[in-house]
């Protein structure tokens, strides 16, 4: 079973990938405009349909998004009573950019930068894959707030973990930034 708060944070990795599927080369946008055409009949069906999207749709299709996983991310953590935020800004990996989406949440005395979307690998001893469980990196309260209202973006080493021991890959790094030029910049829910 899960216990606690980190259990629930670990193991929402692993339910994440079991419900949307692994990466299959379909797009989300192909399953958004598939569905509704192949269950329409008429034009005005099919655009009506199209409004009508929803995140389950991509269920077992591996086409999800760190949109998308980011959305359930927040929305089984703060079922769990974790309070917890959607970030929608950008990530920088290994010098790749692309929008992003990610959580964080709020722990005892700072916060957790949460990246489901783009997990860590963890590793037997002798070197043989277990799982993926999602990047953390730590973030003070005067970190949290320059991170999410001032737009300051944070560099985190990229990082994997061999047995129980976390381990830096040599010269890789992540950052992460969040818009805050916008109404929708982070989204939170309290409990």
């Amino acid at each position: 079973g899960i216990s606690g708060k980190v259990g629930v944070i670990q193991y929402l990795e692993t339910f994440i990938i079991q419900y949307f599927g692994y990466p299959k080369g379909i797009s989300r946008e192909d399953i958004f405009e598939l569905k509704p055409f192949k269950e329409t009949t008429t034009d005005e069906e099919y655009f009506e349909a199209l409004e009508k999207n929803e995140i389950g749709y991509l269920k077992g299709t591996g086409a999800a998004q760190c949109t998308e996983i980011g959305a359930m991310a927040q929305q089984i953590l703060s079922l769990f009573g974790i309070e917890t935020y959607y970030c929608m800004g950008n990530l920088s990996n290994n010098g790749k950019e692309e929008y992003h989406c990610f959580n964080i949440v709020k722990r005892k005395e700072d916060y957790a930068l949460l990246d489901y979307a783009v997990p860590v690998g963890t590793y037997t001893n002798d070197g043989k894959y277990r799982c993926n469980i999602p990047f953390l990196a730590i973030l003070t309260n005067d970190e949290f707030v320059d991170f999410t209202q001032n737009g300051v973006i944070r560099t985190f080493e990229n990082y994997k973990y061999i047995g129980n021991k976390k381990e830096n890959i040599l010269d890789s790094t992540r950052s992460y930034g969040v818009y805050v030029n916008q109404k929708e910049k982070i989204s939170g829910s309290q409990r």
